[in-house]
C-alpha cells in the first residue's frame, strides 16, 4: 500500500469519512504499559441482557422482554445510536452464520430494510428490537462468549487531553497535527503513538492490534475483507519494522501508510481530536 497524502482538514470535518472513537494517555518512552482503565472491554450478548433486565427492573428468571431492552443491549455493547441505528460491527460478531449459508448478509439487511421502514425514526426502542430479530432470525446463531467492546466516546476526548498534557501539547496545536496526518513533528507523532498505546490498539514489540482496530473502526463486513484487513497491514508494518523507525514513527507511519481511511487508527485519532479542534477554529 503506497503512502498516502496528509490527510485534508476539510474532508475530515465534513463527516465523509467512517471515523470511530478512540483514546489516548500515559505512556513511557521505553516500557510501555496499557492502562487497567484502558484494557479490551469483553462482553457477551447474553451478559448484556442480564446487566438490562437490572438497570430496567425486568424478571431475570424468565425470556419475557421488556419494550426497550433491546436498546440498552445495544448500547452496552457500544452498538447503538439513537441518530443512525445500529452499527454492523461490533454486533454482528455475537451471531455464527451456518457454514453452509451463504445468503445470511443479504437475507439481514433485507430485513432491517423492510422492517424498518414501517417503524418511525423517532421510536429507537422499537426500532432496536427489530434490529436484533433480524439477526437474531436471519443472520446467524447466538454466541456466548465475549466480544470485544469498542471504547466510549467520553473516554476517549478525556484521554485526549490528558495525553496533551503529559507531553506538554498545546490543543491549538491539534489542528496542524491532524492536517499532516500527526507527521508533521516528534511532538505529533508521539501524541499519536500515545493515544494508540495507551487504549491498547499499537505496541511497540507487537505492532497493531488488528482485531481490536477492526472492531473499533467499525471494519468492514464479512470474514474476508477481516482477513484482508488483517493480511495488508501484517505486511504493510513488517516492511516498516525493517527500516528501523524510532517507535513514535513506526506508529504513526503504520497508520498513515498501512490502512485505508475510515478502518484504521489514524482516523479513529482524527474523530476525536476534531471534536475538540472545531470549537477552538470557529471561536
Amino acid at each position: 500500500m503506497k503512502p498516502r497524502e496528509p490527510f485534508p482538514l476539510n474532508l475530515a470535518m465534513n463527516g465523509n469519512l467512517k471515523l470511530v472513537i478512540v483514546g489516548v494517555g500515559l505512556v513511557s518512552t521505553a516500557a510501555v504499559a496499557v492502562s487497567p482503565r484502558h484494557k479490551p472491554a469483553l462482553k457477551s450478548l447474553q451478559r448484556a441482557q442480564k446487566e438490562c433486565k437490572q438497570y430496567l427492573h425486568l424478571p431475570t428468571d424468565d425470556d419475557t422482554e421488556g419494550d426497550c431492552e433491546q436498546r440498552c443491549v445495544q448500547l452496552v455493547l457500544r452498538s447503538w445510536n439513537d441518530s443512525s441505528g445500529l452499527s454492523h460491527l461490533p454486533y454482528s460478531r455475537h451471531f455464527k452464520p451456518d457454514c453452509d449459508d451463504k445468503c445470511y448478509p443479504n437475507r439481514t439487511a433485507y430485513c432491517l430494510r423492510t422492517e424498518l421502514e414501517h417503524v418511525p425514526s423517532c421510536d429507537a426502542c422499537r426500532r432496536a428490537t427489530v434490529s436484533w430479530e433480524c439477526y437474531r432470525d436471519q443472520y446467524g446463531s447466538l454466541i456466548g462468549s465475549p466480544k470485544l467492546v469498542p471504547a466510549t466516546e467520553l473516554l476517549v476526548r478525556n484521554s485526549i487531553i490528558q495525553c496533551a498534557k503529559i507531553l506538554n501539547i498545546a490543543e491549538l496545536d491539534f489542528e496542524s497535527f491532524i492536517k499532516s496526518g500527526f507527521l508533521l513533528s516528534d511532538r505529533s507523532r508521539c501524541l499519536f503513538r500515545c493515544s494508540v498505546v495507551r487504549l491498547g490498539l499499537f505496541n511497540d514489540i507487537s505492532g497493531p492490534d488488528l482485531d481490536r482496530l477492526y472492531v473499533q473502526s467499525g471494519g468492514g463486513c464479512g470474514g474476508t475483507e477481516e482477513e484482508k484487513f488483517k493480511k495488508d497491514a501484517s505486511q504493510c508494518v513488517a516492511k516498516l519494522r525493517d527500516k528501523c523507525l524510532d517507535n513514535c514513527t513506526l506508529a504513526t507511519r503504520a497508520a498513515n501508510d498501512c490502512f485505508e481511511r475510515g478502518s484504521g487508527a489514524l482516523n479513529i485519532i482524527l474523530r476525536s481530536l476534531l471534536r475538540i479542534v472545531i470549537p477552538l477554529i470557529m471561536s
